[in-house]
């Protein structure tokens, strides 16, 4: 199996309405870690989300705690995004990946086997078991084995029999893998007919999105819980620093990239940051925030927030 590809996420997609003259920063970024969690803890959204990439029957769902407990000092404790569970016992697992990592396949793996491992308690007399669903969205393009299919943005994988496809082992853990970039560029809101289409574009273009969350009736309780105004400041706090957060990760994966010796590699790396840290109070500055607040949450100088 190949290590996942660093291909970024594209320019914004046309239709809906036009984001040329509205102010920037109105509803929040998804694929920010700390939005993605806010929006998607909500029990309609994370209903509504799971049932249109999974075709799955959800009705109701409740969340569980997102920790998984090291079993003993040795082991790795982890912090998911998102998981929650049905009536009926299945349990579904939520990631928002922003930047390509070596190991996100172990990773998924190792969550969904968690949740598996779990089920099972000393005294059963069966190993019964109910199905495990784990969903990530990659602001990047994974690598595959073989050419992908123009207008492909959705991978499964199950437990099947190597010759036979259709021969299932067992439905009990399967992995969906929506990576975003793989969405058409060309392709506007209004011709989408498939789910996963939508909200890929959804999740590319709510922090750039210029209408009202009725506008997108289908999309609307999502729409309106990821209204900044709708935060309160503290919330605001948090999901600006969270952004900083992220963008300085963004900067530092870049410079290595593009750097290769060791006096260029360090230059690199300041110089990532730093662009991450004024592109995001840019931002900021856009939404009204104070000079005070920017300063706080980015680190930069006042002086240079000012001259923004």
């Amino acid at each position: 199996m190949k290590h996942d590809a660093i291909h970024g996420s594209q320019e914004p997609l046309g239709g809906l309405e036009s984001t040329a003259a509205r102010p920037a920063g109105k509803y929040m970024d998804w694929k920010v870690d700390w939005a993605f969690k806010k929006v998607f803890s909500d029990k309609e959204v994370a209903s509504k989300l799971l049932r249109d990439i999974l075709r799955e029957d959800i009705v109701d769902i409740e969340f569980l705690s997102n920790e998984i407990p090291a079993l003993s000092e040795k082991d790795k404790r982890a912090r998911l995004d998102v998981i929650c569970q049905t009536s009926d016992g299945r349990s579904f697992v939520c990631e928002m990946q922003k930047k390509a990592e070596s190991d996100l396949r172990d990773r998924l793996l190792f969550y969904g086997s968690h949740l598996i491992v779990n089920q099972v308690k000393r005294g059963d007399p069966l190993y019964t078991l109910s199905p495990v669903y784990v969903l990530c969205i990659t602001d990047f393009e994974m690598e595959h084995d073989g050419e992908i299919p123009p207008g492909k943005i959705l991978f499964g994988y199950h437990l099947r029999e190597n010759d036979l496809g259709q021969d299932i082992f067992a439905d009990r853990l399967s992995f969906h893998i929506l990576e975003l970039p793989r969405l058409a560029r060309q392709k506007k809101f209004e011709e989408m007919t498939d789910s996963a289409e939508k909200w890929a574009y959804m999740f590319q273009n709510i922090a750039t999105f210029a209408g009202q969350p009725e506008s997108v009736p289908e999309f609307s309780r999502a729409v309106e819980l990821s209204r900044v105004d709708s935060l309160t400041q503290e919330e605001k706090n948090q999901y600006h620093n969270a952004m900083v957060s992220e963008y300085e990760k963004l900067g530092i994966s870049t410079a290595y990239e593009q750097i290769g010796h060791k006096k260029g590699l360090e230059e690199g790396l300041e110089k990532g940051i730093e662009q991450g840290k004024m592109e995001v109070a840019r931002k900021m500055k856009e939404m009204d925030l104070s000079i005070a607040q920017i300063v706080q949450a980015s680190g930069l100088p006042e002086d240079v927030v000012e001259g923004l």
